[in-house]
């Protein structure tokens, strides 16, 4: 591929790619790993917390940069994540504290490990899957459902996505069309591609 790009354009070939947006990228005979253990061991270091214990699975987090994790390779903290937006626009010293005791940063340093698995298959023809999900009236201050997706490409996790809907629904059934919505426009947008 990189000798038909160079025909087109001038590049040089660097060899087999190894980071790729702060991403680390481990190629398997039968796989692709993308891992940000750097990222989330320097969000660790930032708090002073690379030698703390682990922790389970988080309710908050404290930082919105791990934002960046989400959207890189971590869809098991998109729900925290998005969560913590919504605490950070009423921050106060409980929720740092509440935040640091489960980023949790422990769930974070427990999990810097986990990769995003991409399994190299010779599956044909392509094969897009979406997951949806959705909480009916969740939030308690504005009665918001949360929505949720997973689109997986020949079984690989490519796009994932937890928001508070716009709209309050007046069912479980509206709430989880509204969530259905969402990831049935994101798979056709990746048709689009």
């Amino acid at each position: 591929m990189a000798a038909k790009l160079g025909e087109v354009f001038e590049l040089v070939d660097l060899g087999p790619v190894e980071y790729l947006l702060g991403i680390e990228v481990i190629i398997r005979e039968n796989a692709v790993l993308l891992s940000q253990r750097q990222y989330g061991e320097d969000r660790l270091k930032r708090f002073h917390m690379l030698e703390c214990n682990g922790a389970a699975p988080p309710k908050a987090m404290t930082e919105t940069k791990v934002k960046y994790l989400v959207s890189g390779s971590r869809p098991d903290i998109a729900h925290v994540v998005r969560g913590l937006g919504e605490a950070m626009a009423h921050y106060d010293e409980t929720d740092y504290q509440r935040g640091k005791r489960v980023l949790r940063l422990r769930y974070l340093r427990a999990t810097t490990d986990y990769v995003l698995w991409l399994p190299v298959t010779k599956q044909d023809p392509v094969h897009l899957e979406v997951y949806t999900d959705a909480n009916y009236a969740d939030d308690c201050t504005d009665r918001r459902s949360i929505s949720g997706y997973a689109t997986l490409f020949n079984t690989s996790v490519i796009s994932y996505g937890s928001r508070k809907q716009s709209l309050n629904a007046q069912s479980t059934r509206e709430s989880e069309y509204l969530a259905m919505n969402e990831g049935v426009r994101d798979v056709i947008w990746l048709c689009e591609l």
